[in-house]
């Protein structure tokens, strides 16, 4: 059984389009203690998810409206604040892109768990000892556990994922063999 987060969740763009992809971002994000996205993430690079047309048809793209989410305070909008915040994106961005340079900074400085899938920014965050990381398969896992969701609604939000987002995870990813497991009953 996989744990739900404790700690704030911060989401680089993937994870975030993921779970908004999902069809359940709403009840995903209730269920972590806090989920968090940097302003650049938001601005620059979650903006779009494919929308199904038909049933077999995904080609018209669907704008992610985050507004209501954080009004309602279930996403919190983080911003480098700060002079040190700043150097530390700096830094990571001469290895990363802008969102995971950003994202990783701010997770640093602000104690949260990084949300990502993106492998080169999970090379650098096993590399820094005060981060940890969490996949989208694991936040899916966690949420479908904790409340008890049935095999066939997981299905969905795990192909909703895939067909939306365009979301297939590394077959190097610890739960790779649920994902199939799942996406094939």
């Amino acid at each position: 059984m996989i744990s739900l987060p404790t700690i704030p969740v911060l989401s680089d763009a993937c994870c975030l389009l993921n779970l908004y992809a999902s069809g359940k971002f709403e009840d995903i994000a209730s269920t972590l203690y806090k989920l968090s996205v940097a302003d650049y993430i938001i601005q620059k690079e979650a903006l779009f998810i494919r929308k199904q047309k038909s049933e077999a048809e995904f080609d018209e793209i669907e704008k992610v409206e985050l507004e209501a989410f954080i009004s309602s305070g279930l996403v919190t909008v983080m911003s480098i604040n700060s002079e040190t915040e700043l150097q530390t994106y700096i830094d990571l961005a001469s290895e990363l892109d802008d969102g995971e340079a950003i994202t990783i900074s701010l997770a640093i400085h602000n104690g949260c768990l990084i949300a990502t899938d993106d492998r080169k920014a999970l090379r650098m965050i096993s590399n820094i000892g005060s981060l940890t990381a969490v996949s989208t398969l694991e936040l899916i896992k966690a949420w479908s556990e904790a409340k008890d969701i049935n095999d066939a609604e997981v299905k969905q939000v795990l192909l909703n994922m895939y067909l939306c987002a365009s979301y297939r995870p590394s077959e190097r990813d610890p739960l790779y063999k649920w994902w199939q497991t799942m996406t094939k009953k």
